[in-house]
């Protein structure tokens, strides 16, 4: 709740305002001033103001899914008013209708948490490398791949994230007859996973390592899907073409 709390002091000191009237290279130093100055005027531990900041950047400037971003965004605003209600009704209304606006609150609060843990991490772009065994990379991301020449197809990520945690992802690289590649180690339904520590913000890159056979290619020339998803959510899809 205290972060919500910080939230709803942002918007009520207009510090959404003052972020979109920042350039994006003065935006880092704007949130810490911003961090700073919520601690200090509403005695707010300082981490959760610089979350409560990285939340808010998030939802102002990353372009999420418009019905995800939408529905979280309602969820929080909700939670904003609810927990000011709360506050007033502490003063002015009946132990009965404070406890009916609480049971509001932890009904949207348990759904707030859902949707942090099932839409947290927006995958921007992928792009795809020819990575050798030990890692090296023999071609790099986003030049001509050349299909007898593979090794391991090692996807790159772009993405923007509302937390910091260890998050696994799962990969599919899927061929263009729709057979997705794996074997015996491949977990169900996956070619493979990668478990990757993910920051808040945006303009963040994964290396999420590759699949395939260090000594000879077993990709064939056309046209590749690779999905990455989380949590059961596929969270980007691109097409990968080799030559």
């Amino acid at each position: 709740m205290e972060v919500l709390d910080a939230i709803a002091a942002c918007f009520k000191n207009d510090y959404h305002k003052v972020l979109q009237n920042v350039s994006l290279q003065e935006r880092p130093r704007c949130k810490a001033w911003l961090a700073k100055k919520l601690c200090e005027e509403q005695s707010i531990e300082h981490g959760t103001c610089k979350d409560a900041l990285d939340t808010l950047e998030t939802f102002l400037f990353a372009e999420a899914k418009n019905k995800n971003r939408k529905t979280v965004f309602f969820v929080i605003t909700s939670l904003i008013v609810i927990t000011f209600v709360i506050s007033v009704s502490n003063n002015i209304q009946t132990k009965m209708a404070h406890n009916n606006l609480k049971k509001q609150y932890d009904i949207l609060e348990d759904e707030y948490n859902y949707l942090l843990e099932n839409w947290t991490i927006k995958v921007d772009s992928i792009s795809v490398g020819n990575a050798s065994k030990s890692g090296n990379w023999l071609t790099k991301p986003g030049n001509e791949l050349i299909a007898s020449e593979m090794r391991l197809f090692n996807p790159v990520i772009n993405y923007t994230s509302l937390i910091n945690s260890n998050a696994k992802f799962d990969i599919k690289i899927i061929d263009s007859f729709g057979t997705m590649v794996k074997n015996e180690k491949s977990p169900d339904g996956y070619t493979y996973a990668k478990t990757k520590w993910v920051l808040t913000g945006g303009m963040h890159t994964h290396d999420l390592d590759g699949f395939g056979d260090g000594a000879s290619s077993i990709y064939s020339a056309g046209e590749w899907i690779v999905e990455v998803w989380y949590n059961g959510v596929c969270l980007k899809s691109q097409s990968i073409t080799l030559y």
